[in-house]
Order: structure tokens, then sequence, then C-alpha cells
């Protein structure tokens, strides 16, 4: 028996809610199945801010699922969408923190003291570090695309390339923020068509709900 779980929790979570390091996480867990006698994995989650155990989702978002046994070791493999659009799962974005533990016997999640742990994992870095590897992204409010982000890494500036694109006359604006969320602070990005046809792109900062400032922020974009 025994298992091996990860589970996907906002990058902030200990800086947002300060309290319990296994809440308010997306958990896949690859277990032994004593009705069966055999491995599966396993979609659940925990909403709650505690460490209490997580309940299985009621669509199980895996697919491709495989688990063994090798020199002593499990391994499970499986596959899963970025994006499930299911409330009790987490988006896989560019960066999320990790949460792992592993049990070589008992029950998940038997309690597993030392066995366990988290870490910063950035989905979108290639473990050869070229960001020539990382393609394109996109991603829309709504079927209805009335706001679509398109992103991707540029190798030779090692910058990243953004295309805003909305169903407006008037502005469009990308924020950065580290407070999920919320509105501010952000570091904003607006733009618009000027009167004589040209595109006008500025690089703003929000403090409050108020208009956004430029003052004191070194325009750091090209259109």
């Amino acid at each position: 028996d025994g298992w091996i779980s990860i589970g996907l929790q906002d990058t902030r979570h200990v800086d947002v809610v300060n309290q319990n390091e296994m809440g308010q996480a997306d958990y896949i867990v690859a277990h032994f199945l004593s009705s069966t006698s055999e491995y599966d994995i396993t979609d659940m989650h925990l909403d709650a801010d505690t460490n209490a155990r997580p309940s299985e989702d009621a669509v199980q978002n895996i697919d491709s699922k495989l688990v063994t046994r090798l020199d002593g070791r499990l391994v499970a493999e499986f596959g899963r969408m970025l994006d499930t659009r299911d409330s009790q799962d987490k988006m896989i974005g560019l960066e999320s923190k990790v949460l792992w533990g592993v049990k070589s016997s008992g029950v998940w999640p038997a309690y597993h003291g030392e066995t366990r742990g988290s870490v910063a994992v950035f989905w979108s870095q290639p473990s050869s570090c070229d960001p020539a590897e990382v393609g394109p992204t996109t991603w829309c409010n709504s079927a209805s695309k009335d706001f679509c982000l398109d992103w991707s890494f540029n190798p030779e500036m090692t910058t990243i390339d953004f295309k805003l694109t909305g169903k407006t006359t008037g502005t469009l604006a990308l924020g950065f923020t580290d407070a999920p969320g919320s509105m501010y602070p952000a570091d904003n990005m607006i733009c618009w068509v000027g009167g004589d046809g040209a595109g006008v792109l500025k690089d703003t900062f929000i403090s409050s709900y108020e208009a956004p400032s430029e003052e004191g922020d070194i325009q750091d974009l090209t259109l």
C-alpha cells in the first residue's frame, strides 16, 4: 500500500491567509484501493484553510492515468488540462506552489511527518532554460471573447510579448498584482487608438480605485 500526492496552491497562500500550509489546494493523489487491490489516481480538493482531509472532486479531471512500482518506488503518471474550468480545481498558470507528500504505508492522507514539503514551480520554463521552447499561449475571458490575451517569450530579448484583443472602441488594459482578487496595487498597461489613428501605449501604476498614474513609472514597454 502507501501513497504519493501533489497539491496545487496559490504561490502567496501563506502570505494571504497566514494559517495552515495544506489548506485551499487542489490535490492529485495516487493511492492503493483496498476494494480493488489496485492503485488509482484521484482528483481531490480542500477549500478550507485547515489541515483536514481533502474531499474527492465531483468531476475527475485526470486522464492517461498510470501507476507503477519501480525499484521500490511508486510512480504516478497522468495528464490534466491547464484550465479545467472546474471550481474544485486550480488553474495551472505560469507558476504554482506545489505541495508534495509521500508515505510508504497507510491510507492517504496518513500522517507523513518529514516526508512532505512545498516548492515554487515555474511551469512555463523548460528544463533547458531556453525560452525558445515555450510556445505562445492564449487566454480569453469567455466563449464570446470580449477580452483575449496572447503571450509568448522572446528568446532574443529575454522579454515577454503580449497581444491584447477586445471588443471596444475605447481602451484595453492589462495589470499585474501580488494581491489576488484585488485591483491594486498593480503595474498597469493601457492602450488605445489616438485621434490620428496611431496606437498609444502607457506604462502606469494603480494604488487605488482612482485613475492610474504615470508619475515615476519608467516606460518599459514597446508597441
